[in-house]
């Protein structure tokens, strides 16, 4: 199950689960779909633009910089061990630099969902 999920795109389960919460919202509370469906266009849009300055801003910087392997995807899986191996003596720079994006995704979430 789990390598057929990570053969999907990125954020596909995250998708699933927001139309599936979008269908169950528009069952219960059908008067407010409208603009339950802004709020979450919003925060998705705040997440990739969040994404987006971070990649922009910081193009040096990039998480995945810091693997041993430039092509990640293709790295056999080990039991015991990590799923992407962290270059030796960067592991705290790659934790802030995933951190680093996840506070830009999550900021740019907080102030278009507070704006919309």
């Amino acid at each position: 199950m789990r390598h057929y999920l990570a053969k999907l795109p990125r954020f596909t389960t995250l998708v699933i689960l927001t139309l599936i919460l979008l269908a169950f919202l528009a069952y219960t509370q059908p008067q407010l779909i409208g603009d339950d469906i802004n709020k979450v266009s919003l925060a998705t849009l705040g997440a990739l633009l969040g994404f987006w300055v971070d990649s922009i801003a910081l193009p040096y910087a990039r998480p995945d910089g810091y693997l041993i392997t430039l092509d990640w995807r293709k790295v056999a899986k080990r039991e015991g061990a990590a799923d992407f191996p962290v270059a030796q003596g960067y592991e705290l720079v790659f934790a802030l630099s995933c951190i680093r994006r996840l506070l830009a995704m999550g900021f740019g979430m907080l102030v278009l969902g507070m704006a919309g």
